[in-house]
């Protein structure tokens, strides 16, 4: 999954001007007078779309912020991408056993790509 970062951005600021936050130090007072505790820098690296995936603390902030952040996911299909399609075809013998160890790795590379 991704996450169409300009849009959703634009939609946390939009509600955050309407909080009365024109800046991240605001923006940080406004949300926790909703309960959110969030860092100014992690705050900044959401604006600025620093981020792979689609991190909880986007998902929080989008919850304080009153944000369906569904209206702003991408879902990805790995059919459309040729070479992950073909890496997997030259990697797989057509074993369940070989199907389960593949599918471990590409899990395990996924979340490492995000850390």
């Amino acid at each position: 999954m991704r996450v169409r970062k300009t849009d959703v951005t634009k939609a946390i600021k939009l509600r955050m001007k309407q909080l009365g936050a024109t800046n991240q130090l605001q923006m940080v007072a406004a949300l926790r007078k909703q309960g959110m505790i969030v860092s100014q820098p992690t705050l900044s690296r959401l604006l600025g779309g620093d981020y792979e995936g689609v991190p909880p603390s986007l998902v929080d902030l989008c919850n304080h912020s009153g944000i369906k952040l569904n209206r702003y996911i991408i879902e990805v299909d790995p059919m459309s991408s040729q070479k992950l399609i073909a890496a997997l075809r030259a990697a797989w013998d057509g074993s369940p056993r070989r199907e389960a160890f593949l599918a471990r790795v590409i899990k395990a590379a996924g979340r490492l790509a995000v850390s």
